[in-house]
């Protein structure tokens, strides 16, 4: 896998808060790592968040592909207010990436529940299938699916 692509990974997983410790590597039969990880976030309006992950994860390479599979058995995540802490979700997040690194842009699948941040101001989390491509500077291009899709941000500004 070339340079340029593990600096997007660490974008897209980063976004999809999966980065937490977790190294690229052939498919091997170790088992997932344990990590945490805390991040920030912007939502719509004046409301930021703070994001707690904890659970195992794991990257795969694609064999032959430049490719990579991420992913997150027995994670929880909890979304809390900064400006209130008592104001906070916590959600399961299981599921997994499918990323392919194209020459002008990343196409991440997402399958399964994740929780997930966007380029735009806001926190999801997703059930189904859901794709979201990042063109080569990082910024969304496309956010769709048949999966459904749950604003965070929304269910905390109440």
């Amino acid at each position: 896998m070339e340079t340029r692509n593990k600096s997007a990974l660490g974008a897209v997983i980063g976004g999809a808060l999966l980065a937490g410790g977790l190294g690229v590597g052939p498919a091997i039969a170790a088992p997932p790592e344990p990590y945490t990880d805390t991040r920030y976030a912007e939502c719509p309006g004046d409301l930021d968040v703070r994001i707690d992950a904890v659970g195992k994860g794991k990257f795969f390479e694609v064999p032959g592909l430049d490719q990579v599979i991420a992913i997150s058995p027995n994670t929880t995540v909890t979304i809390t207010d900064t400006g209130d802490e008592s104001n906070s979700v916590t959600y399961k997040a299981n599921g997994a990436f499918h990323i392919e690194f194209l020459e002008n842009e990343t196409v991440v699948r997402a399958t399964g529940v994740n929780v997930l941040t966007t380029e735009d101001p806001g926190v999801f989390l997703t059930r189904g299938n859901v794709t979201f491509v990042n063109d080569a500077t990082g910024e969304k291009v496309r956010f769709e699916g048949p999966g459904k899709v749950t604003d965070i941000c929304a269910i905390l500004a109440n």
